[in-house]
């Protein structure tokens, strides 16, 4: 194999290599150490000499193929979705293929930025290394000059301060793609950097400052001071073994060291926070995306499940209480939840309206299976996803009656209905009852090509490829941000909605919080996506909503995750030392079934500086981005 070939591909595999580093941080690997160096191959392949001289087109390249393995190799969950009765497999490849694609363009316009103005060895078009040794460094030199020392302290400033001022940079700009790229064309905000801490509690508890995004940023100047100093130890031998203080060390050590501490001290402060203790009931059908959209007979079906569980639930909590008095000779009352929450669209039949939203109204079926099963057992109120339909009236053979309007203004909602009570008595005898109270959130983050069908050229023909159809409506979009009111023993909690991937966009949850106790509450159906790993990494991106906003989130999935997640990411209960995710004998998430658990509420619910200032660590990487660029040109 000649030279030639292996100057050309080396950087190549370099790049592959850090990619395949960073899919290892994301679950189904979990291997989250990587972090801290996944990106140095690529670094390394940016910056080394020879190749080609196309630097800004080489630059693109590598970034490119290091982002483009590591989305093809996250996302490939997608696929999954060609096994729908709905989806062709043309469509699921061609979602898959082309979402990696896009998503790796952010990669590669990173690389062009560290293989030119990034590139802390770059060379000047005449030969030679720009500020190949610093003016500071020059100028100690010359002040020691004759004296035998093998080390001095400040010899190593400059160059220190030169690597830091380069893995700033370099870190910066990556913070502002990853923020650009959940932003751009309604977001993709899956997986970014940060959430490669999602099982590291005490690196992760930051993000109620800087939010997810701003996680990024340590790692990525981590990786950046390594290769940098990993150049300048080889320089120093090569000139006799001159070695320098390294200040970037410290510097970056520093920054490490802070955040651990920072992260101890938030965790304590978390696990002592007065509480309300909120009991939840969550419910997990794990129906397949055909069964869950299937005739009406197969919908009933569904229902019936969701009835007989909450039973069986109920049932089984009286069977604890039993237990529990038997052991211990004293009375113990059976707990009760105060909410039993149901996944997205679990009522297929749900809602309608007629004219204006707030007038809104249970559909038939719903509100049967609401009143007579899913609040029959005690007083406690039922969270659960629905599609909330317009109506209009009609007049048909069983009289004056609520229709769907074709064509108007549909949502996909998160509902919460209340006790129920008595509302009189029929003339057969039978107790007649009424929901105490309906309150309703229309999803504001649709997600395009799933919720709503963009206006593009060639849409039918798009569409057609892949759905197999032209699909014809799409949901509207929400409009309100007042978190819904929970009654729990005549106390009210707060209700930040999250509706499917709405729980992965923290720009989104944060502008629900309120001075109150709250909490956050998911609904989702990864059912599109059958037995992969995207329902656990749509659970470690879910995980910094409750960080970033303190406030614990429960999540009821349709096929999983469904858990409960305090306010600082874990999902054990720090009072009973149980863990809060429902899972079978075996341990999977893929199962069928309910969990009992308590959501530890904050009585005095702080607004974090994420809460308050948002994406604020955004614009300073901003500035500090150009700003090390600008210092550079004028010190060059």
């Amino acid at each position: 194999m000649s030279m030639s070939f292996l100057e050309r591909y080396v950087g190549l595999v370099l790049a592959l290599v850090s990619g395949f580093l960073l899919v290892l941080c994301f679950p189904g690997y979990d291997v989250g150490g990587f972090v801290w160096v996944w990106a140095m191959p690529l670094m390394v392949g940016l910056w080394r000499k020879g190749g080609s001289k196309k630097v800004k087109r080489r630059g693109f390249f590598l970034g490119w193929s290091c982002g483009l393995l590591f989305w093809l190799m996250t996302v490939n969950w997608l696929l999954a979705m060609g096994d729908l009765d709905t989806v062709p497999a043309f469509g699921a490849w061609f979602a898959w293929i082309g979402l990696s694609v896009y998503l790796a363009l952010y990669f590669g316009v990173w690389g062009v930025f560290l293989a030119t103005v990034g590139n802390p060895w770059r060379e000047r078009a005449g030969g030679g290394e720009v500020e190949k040794r610093s003016r500071i460094d020059a100028l100690v030199e010359k002040k020691l000059a004759g004296t035998k020392r093998r080390f001095d302290l400040m010899g190593g400033m400059g160059s220190s301060l030169r690597v830091m001022r380069f893995a700033v940079m370099h870190a910066s700009l990556w913070v502002v793609l990853e923020w650009l790229r959940g932003w751009l064309f309604t977001g993709f905000t899956w997986n970014g950097l940060g959430v490669a801490f999602h099982d590291e509690a005490t690196m992760a508890q930051a993000a109620d400052l800087v939010g997810v995004v701003g996680l990024s940023f340590l790692p990525m100047l981590v990786c950046s001071m390594l290769v940098q100093l990993g150049k300048r130890l080889v320089d120093e031998a090569r000139e006799g073994g001159k070695f320098k203080a390294h200040w970037e060390i410290v510097f970056t050590v520093g920054l490490v060291v802070m955040s651990f501490i920072y992260g101890i001290s938030k965790l304590r402060e978390c696990k002592n926070a007065e509480s309300v203790v909120v009991r939840v009931l969550l419910l997990q059908a794990n129906i397949s995306q055909n069964d869950k959209w299937g005739d009406d007979v197969q919908q009933v079906k569904n229902y019936e499940w969701f009835a007989r569980e909450v039973g069986e639930a109920f049932d089984g909590l009286q069977r604890q209480a039993i237990e529990r008095s038997a052991e211990s000779g004293d009375a113990h009352s059976a707990e009760e939840p105060d909410v039993v929450i149901l996944p997205e669209s679990a009522l297929t039949h749900g809602l309608i309206y007629e004219g204006d939203v707030k007038n809104a109204y249970l559909m038939p079926m719903a509100e049967q299976i609401l009143k007579y099963d899913l609040l029959a057992r005690g007083k406690h109120s039922v969270i659960f996803g629905s599609n909330f339909y317009e109506g209009k009236t009609v007049e048909g053979e069983m009289g004056v009656q609520l229709a769907m309007k074709y064509g108007g203004r549909d949502y996909n909602a998160l509902a919460i209905a209340g006790p129920r009570v008595e509302s009189g008595e029929a003339e057969s005898g039978e107790v007649l009852y009424e929901v105490e109270g309906l309150d309703i959130y229309g999803k504001v983050h649709l997600v395009p090509f799933g919720e709503y069908f963009p206006d593009i050229p060639f849409r039918a023909s798009i569409y057609s490829a892949l759905y197999g159809s032209n699909p014809g409506a799409s949901f509207s979009k929400g409009t309100s941000y007042e978190p819904l009111p929970l009654m729990v023993n005549g106390e009210r909690v707060g209700v930040i909605p999250a509706v499917c991937f709405e729980d992965s966009v923290g720009r989104v949850t944060r502008k629900f919080v309120r001075d109150e106790p709250q909490m956050i509450v998911n609904v989702t159906n990864d059912g599109w996506f059958g037995e992969s790993k995207a329902a656990r990494q749509h659970m470690a991106n879910a995980k910094f909503r409750a960080i970033e906003l303190r406030r614990p989130m429960v999540r009821s999935a349709n096929t999983g995750v469904s858990c409960i997640i305090d306010t600082a990411g874990g999902v054990v209960d720090d009072v009973t030392g149980e863990s809060q995710v429902l899972v079978d004998d075996a341990g999977s998430i893929f199962t069928d079934g309910s969990l009992f658990g308590y959501v530890r509420v904050p009585v005095a619910a702080r607004w974090t500086l994420y809460a308050l200032a948002g994406d604020w660590f955004v614009v300073l990487c901003v500035f500090l981005a150009f700003g090390m660029m600008v210092i550079g040109r004028v010190k060059s």
